[in-house]
């Protein structure tokens, strides 16, 4: 039996939902969830099957689904002494755009 076809198989035969996991070093990911009991959580991310303890889990939010994919939170602090927590969505060298749980803020590096 192929392993594409084991995959198939074992996705048909387990309740999965996607939920996004963000671990206690502010790496997150979209991916699914296929089992949990008190200690820890049992995932699919990219094809492969991962168990992740609890106690490296900051945070899960099964509302946020999508394609499997990964990212980090950062903390942004302005000089006017706000914070906004977010991963970065794109870069250039005068600007930031961050997404956030409010949506897009675009940050001039220069003024903020």
């Amino acid at each position: 039996m192929t392993n594409c076809l084991k995959i198939i198989i074992f996705l048909i035969s387990v309740e999965l939902f996607s939920a996004e996991i963000v671990l206690k070093n502010s790496q997150a990911y979209i991916l699914d969830i296929i089992d949990k009991d008190e200690k820890e959580v049992t995932v699919i991310w990219k094809d492969r099957k991962y168990v992740i303890p609890k106690s490296e889990i900051s945070s899960m939010d099964s509302s946020k689904s999508g394609a499997h994919t990964s990212y980090y939170y950062q903390t942004f602090y302005l000089k006017d002494n706000s914070k906004i927590i977010g991963s970065v969505a794109e870069e250039t060298p005068d600007e930031i755009t961050i997404k956030s749980e409010l949506g897009f803020v675009t940050l001039n590096k220069k003024k903020n």
